[in-house]
């Protein structure tokens, strides 16, 4: 599993925190989706992972 911790199966922080925070800082949803594709796209994730690579990461802005 890439992004939890075994063998509890808990979130991983290392692989969330810089996920959450490159969300929470962006203001161009364009360039997040850009941002999140060439990751989930880079050699570093897909030679971790043998299945397809779905996430789905959420910010609230408060105005």
């Amino acid at each position: 599993m890439l992004a939890l911790k075994m063998p509890e199966g808990r979130p991983h922080p290392a692989f969330f925190m810089p996920l959450f925070d490159m969300v929470a800082a962006q203001e161009n949803t364009r360039e997040v989706e850009e941002e999140l594709r060439v990751f989930l796209q880079s050699d570093r994730i897909t030679a971790r992972a043998d299945d397809d690579l779905t996430l789905v990461v959420a910010s609230i802005h408060h105005l």
